[in-house]
């Protein structure tokens, strides 16, 4: 028995030892073009930093430290147990999560991953119920959505509205897709954590005093750490993608689109428009804009916010660590609100345009 045990897990190291060397091997690369090319990637960093700096950390960093304080602070707990077992009949989940979704919608990615995180580690949360909530508060803010896409990149307001709209739509309706979610082979912290009596007990059990002074130096350490994240992946990811532009790397998966974009009779610049939106939300956004059939590039942007970009995925992965779920979970997650995004956004073009 213990030499099957050996074999099963030297079975289940090596596509880990793989992925860490392909990635190192991969690292290795890119650090050798950057290299061999300062005079053309040390301008698109930046760029990088340059967007985080005037865009992402003037929006970010402030919803990251009152979040950050009404965890701290308990505000967002409530032993209601009406609400709960209405927001468990409908999402599976605890009225507080009803919370993390406004204040995700109103501040966008990935501030619902670091809030979802902190419920988790605070013990509010079972791993079911954080890939019910990732299901339900994954989503992009209105000052991207209505101010980036639509008035800067669109000039089109009530673009930016029906995206905004078909965003909230296509999160709720998520929300409910996955309220019976349960994965398998994972272990709950604790038998039946998804009963309400037993999470307002918890709720009531963990409401200890925080002092204000306490919870603000806190709240501000926290979030200074993970506001550098998020600039860190934005600047990486810029120079990774001109890279890859570069070298020409993604070119078979930008032939495969491209070969799908013709088959649905849209023009082929769709197709790197969208490889490059699956990377980093804000650059396909961007692209997708310049292009000129409207109705194809909404449900293109439509499409693009609901998936959030490998960036943003990273991101929020970060932040959820701690929280030991498979990344596929969260995938799965993201591709279902990406198809409902499209169809909600299909749905009000259809009606208003």
């Amino acid at each position: 028995m213990q030499i099957v045990k050996i074999i099963e897990n030297n079975k289940t190291k090596q596509p880990h030892k793989l992925q860490l060397l392909f990635f190192t091997l991969f690292l290795m690369f890119c650090m050798l073009v950057f290299a061999i090319y300062p005079q053309t990637y040390i301008p698109t960093a930046k760029h990088g930093i340059l967007l985080f700096a005037n865009n992402v950390l003037p929006s970010l960093f402030p919803f990251f430290i009152f979040t950050k304080l009404l965890i701290q602070l308990h505000v967002l707990e409530f032993d209601n147990l009406k609400t709960n077992a209405c927001t468990y009949k409908i999402f599976g989940l605890p009225s507080s999560c009803l919370y993390i979704f406004i204040l995700s919608i109103l501040s966008g990615y990935p501030v619902s991953a670091k809030l979802i995180a902190d419920l988790k580690n605070e013990k509010k949360l079972s791993k079911d119920e954080v890939i019910r909530c990732l299901a339900l508060c994954s989503t992009s803010g209105p000052v991207f959505i209505l101010g980036t896409v639509g008035f800067t990149f669109l000039a089109n307001l009530t673009a930016g509205v029906i995206l905004l709209a078909s965003h909230i739509l296509a999160s709720l309706t998520n929300g409910i897709v996955f309220r019976k979610f349960t994965a398998k082979n994972v272990k709950n912290d604790s038998k039946n954590s998804n009963l309400p009596q037993q999470n307002c007990n918890k709720i009531k059990n963990s409401n200890q005093s925080t002092s204000i002074l306490e919870a603000f130096s806190t709240s501000i350490l926290e979030s200074i750490r993970s506001i550098l994240v998020v600039g860190g992946y934005i600047i990486l990811f810029f120079i990774m993608i001109q890279i890859l532009q570069n070298t020409y790397i993604l070119y078979p998966l930008q032939q495969f689109l491209k070969a799908i974009c013709n088959a649905l009779h849209i023009p082929a610049d769709y197709a790197n428009a969208l490889l490059s939106g699956t990377l980093e939300l804000t650059r396909g956004c961007a692209e997708l804009a310049t292009l000129p059939n409207f109705h194809i590039s909404l449900l293109c942007i439509s499409a693009l916010l609901g998936w959030s970009g490998i960036s943003i995925l990273m991101q929020s992965l970060h932040f959820l660590k701690n929280c030991k779920i498979k990344a596929r979970y969260f995938l799965l997650v993201k591709s279902v609100q990406c198809i409902l995004n499209i169809l909600y956004c299909g749905l009000l073009l259809f009606i208003f345009c």
